[in-house]
């Protein structure tokens, strides 16, 4: 009796201290994790993907919008909607685009708290701290881990999918099959690379004798079903074009080249895929940390040799055989398979390792340029590999060094580590900071970057100007990075905004309408000569926009307009003089003319309008499209064309245009609507009553 009570007494201390490891584990990875992941998350990107979906998921939850696919492709195909779905509990809670961002960190923390538990389970409690707290600290993974995108939300879905197939091929246990597909749908949905990892799932249907059962097919078959009805709803409605659009992109000329590789490498380089800003933080760091390159390589290249070595075992090839020994040569074979196949843990090693080999091998040949995003699918293996080797390393010392040796390696190791793990943190927190405070630069590119805390900032100012200087107008202009931004948050403001793209355009109050307030966006050179040229402009402010140029901040009131004005388009535009304006920006010759609009439509439901002129001369055609949300009759519309370097055949153009209104393109069944991302626009011509406008020599 008292052996027993002490035999119970040593087991519940084991459990509780076992419990307390997990607990403070947890703690430690959450902290480091989470403090990377959420700290300045306001400075989040906000640019048109991130406006797109978070738009979409708002959409489905406050006017019934259900999604059927979400934004395009960069191959032009639309991707499935089963993300939105998960943005829209964010949405649901706040029309503030943050949400979207926190969820993306949540789940990516989530995803490193899940190595953890998945690496302890099957490898032992230090490699599951070692290969969490290196996914936890790496730079790139990070870097994807603090915006809205639907690939960023794959990698808790990608240890899950692990943790389930290794519960058929590890621990032969029943049931895991109608949780693996639905999964594995789950992943192509965020990004159509996750369909690769059906390679695993058919590697452990061969590995997991006896743990399928038939209606396992059934339940799994409906899930993915379900998953996937809303996007073949949409495949339907549109005669499969994506489809025939896949098949045309197929029959594209392959090639082989180290991409898939190299974007490999940088999930576990201490920079990422490009060097760091000369002026930010990491840069700083930059000599300090170049080693990490190459050492992180070689640790995962050294885990998979020891996967490799596990997965053979014992096996030895068999010599040569001749005449009679053929015989057995099946026999034998057999009884080789079936013996690997019933040994759980080499089986378990060789899905990781093919996890981790054959769909690199099958992006390396390719027929479109690979992003980032498209290796997704192997994290956290590279720093699952990594931990395997380490963690086997420090065994090895143990059991084969002699002192005194084996003390100095068995202390070496633990610190090697500890400084691998503070290196990564240090550069992880590098680009943390250079992301929050602006230490990065997007002049040279376009579309250039934009942070939610910096557009916010500078909507919230422009309509604090307008209440303090009682001014009723707001006009705001955009451009190709911040159309979509701005489309939707300006939806959320409490006063009335005019929204309109440059540099193609420029609307401005009638003079008599009186002051308004405008709020210019940068890298827009024409903006200011416009202002200067054809209103009276005051700068307010400069609305700092971090690792860029500022946004600015005007009261303008439009200067006089002539006493006449030449209908040129009825009931739409008239010309207010028949003399265009050539303005210098940047080097460029632009041609302004001056409109009166005499359409008035209102703002509505994701509607934009537009006119689109066309100027001839001789054979040179100027076309030009400007995009506004609303139109009021009586505001201006400036027109700019960008002037070619050759002269024009004469100074007179012929001008023909159009009126457009687009509109989502939405699909119904009886009273249900589902949205896409797709828009449809509906032109008419305008009808001209002149034909000529005279240029001038003005500058």
């Amino acid at each position: 009796m008292i052996l027993k009570e002490k035999s119970t007494t040593k087991s519940l201390q084991m459990f509780f201290s076992q419990r307390q490891g997990i607990f403070f584990d947890s703690i430690l990875i959450l902290s480091i994790a989470a403090f990377l992941r959420f700290y300045f998350i306001q400075t989040t990107e906000f640019d048109p993907d991130q406006a797109i979906l978070f738009r979409m998921a708002y959409d489905a939850v406050h006017y019934g919008l259900l999604p059927v696919t979400s934004n395009i492709a960069s191959i032009g195909i639309s991707h499935p909607p089963g993300v939105i779905y998960l943005y829209m509990i964010p949405a649901l809670f706040s029309a503030n685009p943050l949400g979207g961002a926190l969820l993306v960190s949540a789940f990516s923390t989530i995803s490193v708290l899940l190595t953890y538990f998945f690496c302890r389970r099957y490898f032992g409690r230090a490699n599951g701290l070692i290969a969490a707290l290196l996914f936890a600290t790496a730079v790139t993974p990070l870097n994807y881990s603090r915006f809205i995108w639907q690939p960023n939300l794959m990698s808790p879905f990608v240890v899950l999918y692990l943790f389930v197939l290794f519960r058929g091929v590890h621990d032969r246990r029943p049931g895991w099959l109608m949780l693996a597909l639905p999964l594995l749908g789950l992943l192509y949905q965020a990004h159509p690379t996750g369909g690769l990892l059906a390679i695993l799932l058919v590697v452990a249907l061969v590995l997991a004798p006896g743990t399928v059962r038939w209606y396992d097919w059934g339940v799994a078959l409906i899930i993915l079903s379900i998953i996937f009805l809303p996007y073949i709803f949409y495949l339907v409605t549109t005669h499969f074009a994506d489809l025939q659009t896949l098949l045309i992109l197929s029959r594209r000329p392959a090639h082989i080249d180290r991409q898939a590789f190299t974007i490999y490498w940088n999930f576990i380089s201490p920079f990422g895929d490009k060097p760091p800003y000369p002026g930010s933080i990491l840069s700083f760091l930059a000599a300090g940390l170049s080693w990490l390159k190459f050492i992180s390589l070689a640790l995962v290249v050294a885990g998979a040799l020891l996967v490799g070595k596990t997965i053979l075992g014992d096996y030895r090839p068999a010599r040569t055989e001749t005449g009679d020994e053929r015989s057995g040569k099946l026999a034998s074979l057999l009884q080789t398979w079936r013996s690997f196949r019933a040994d759980p843990v080499r089986c378990s090693m060789a899905l990781l390792l093919i996890w981790q080999v054959i769909p690199l091998l099958a992006l390396s040949r390719h027929q479109v340029n690979l992003h980032a995003q498209y290796l997704f699918i192997f994290l956290p293996g590279p720093f699952i590999l990594s931990a395997l080797f380490l963690t086997w390393l420090a065994g090895w010392v143990r059991l084969h060094v002699l002192w005194p040796g084996r003390r100095i390696l068995a202390t070496g190791i633990p610190v090697f580590v500890t400084l691998l793990i503070i290196a990564q943190l240090a550069g992880g927190t590098a680009l943390v900071l250079d992301q929050s405070y602006g230490n990065y630069t997007d002049n040279a590119f376009r579309p250039y970057h934009n942070s939610l805390a910096s557009i916010q900032q500078a909507l919230a100012r422009t309509e604090q100007v307008a209440e303090q200087q009682h001014v009723q107008r707001i006009y705001i202009t955009s451009d190709s990075a911040t159309d979509e931004s701005l489309r939707f948050l300006v939806s959320q403001m409490r006063h009335p905004v005019a929204l309109f793209d440059t540099p193609n355009c420029f609307v401005l109050p009638a003079p008599s309408a009186g002051p308004a307030v405008v709020l210019t966006n940068p890298y827009n050179p024409l903006t200011d000569k416009i202002l200067q040229r054809f209103t009276t402009a005051k700068l307010v402010t400069t609305l700092p926009r971090l690792g860029g140029a500022p946004y600015k901040l005007y009261i303008v009131s439009a200067n006089p307009l002539p006493s006449t004005s030449q209908v040129v388009f009825p009931q739409q535009l008239s010309l207010t003089d028949p003399h265009g304006e050539t303005l210098i920006a940047s080097g460029n010759t632009w041609l302004v003319s001056r409109w009166l609009m005499q359409h008035t439509a209102q703002p509505a439901f994701r509607t934009s309008y537009s006119y689109s002129l066309t100027a001839s001369s001789g054979e040179k055609h100027l076309s030009n499209t400007c995009h506004m949300n609303t139109m009021q009759a009586g505001d201006q519309l400036l027109m700019a064309w960008s002037l070619p370097q050759s002269p024009l055949p004469s100074t007179t153009l012929n001008i023909q245009g159009s009126y457009g209104v687009t509109t989502p393109s939405f699909f119904t069944k009886g009273p249900l609507r589902f949205d896409t991302y797709h828009y449809q626009t509906h032109t008419q011509p305008l009808i001209s009553t002149t034909k000529d406008i005279t240029l001038s020599t003005g500058g």
